[in-house]
C-alpha cells in the first residue's frame, strides 16, 4: 500500500505544478514592450481614452498592445504634430506615408527597446524636416494637375450631335440577294 500512496502523491504534485505553471504562464508573457504614449495619433492608435500632449514632460507610459512590438515617434504634416505610440512595423530608416482621405503625410521613426521613443534624436529630426518638402511638393503636383483638368484644350463637352429628320434622312437602297435582310 506504501508504492499505490507514494504514485498517487506524486502524481498529485506533479499535477499541481503543472497547473500552477500554466496559471503563472499567461502572466508573464503579458509584460511586454514599454514606450511613451502622447498625440493625437496615440488615442487613435490603440487606447480610447485621451492622450496627453506631447509638449509635455513624457510621463505617461503604456504597455504595448498584442502585434505593436516597437516604439514609435511619428510626425503628421499638415497641421505639424508629433505623436508617440506603439507600431507593428519596425525599420531602421524613417518612413513616409500619404494618406489620401486625410490629405496628410505622416514620417513613423520606429526604435528598438523599451522606452526609446522619448526626445527627438538627430535622425528624427531630420527626417521631421522633410515633412515641409513633401507637403509642398504634393500640393504643388494637385495645383498642377488640377489646372491642366480644368484647360479647354481638351474639350469634354459632348455637343456635337448629328441630327437626322425627315429632311436629311437618305433612303436606303436595298441590295439584291442580301442574306440578312428580313
Amino acid at each position: 500500500m506504501a508504492v499505490s500512496e507514494t504514485k498517487f502523491r506524486f502524481r498529485r504534485i506533479v499535477l499541481s505544478v503543472a497547473v500552477f505553471i500554466s496559471l503563472c504562464g499567461p502572466a508573464i508573457a503579458e509584460v511586454g514592450r514599454r514606450c511613451y504614449w502622447c498625440g493625437p495619433m496615440a488615442e487613435q492608435v490603440h487606447r480610447s481614452q485621451r492622450a496627453p500632449s506631447c509638449s509635455r514632460p513624457f510621463t505617461e507610459v503604456t504597455d504595448c498592445d498584442p502585434g505593436f512590438p516597437y516604439c514609435a515617434v511619428v510626425a503628421t504634416s499638415p497641421p505639424y504634430t508629433e505623436s508617440r505610440y506603439c507600431v507593428k512595423l519596425y525599420q531602421d530608416e524613417c518612413y513616409s506615408l500619404y494618406c489620401n482621405s486625410t490629405r496628410t503625410w505622416r514620417m513613423t521613426c520606429p526604435c528598438r527597446g523599451d522606452l526609446c521613443n522619448g526626445v527627438n534624436t538627430e535622425r528624427e529630426a531630420e527626417a521631421f524636416g522633410i515633412l515641409p518638402r513633401l507637403v509642398a511638393k504634393t500640393h504643388n503636383a494637385r495645383i498642377k494637375r488640377a489646372l491642366i483638368s480644368k484647360s479647354s484644350f481638351i474639350s469634354m463637352n459632348n455637343n456635337r450631335k448629328n441630327q437626322i429628320d425627315n429632311t436629311t434622312a437618305q433612303e436606303t437602297k436595298s441590295i439584291p440577294n442580301d442574306n440578312n435582310a428580313i
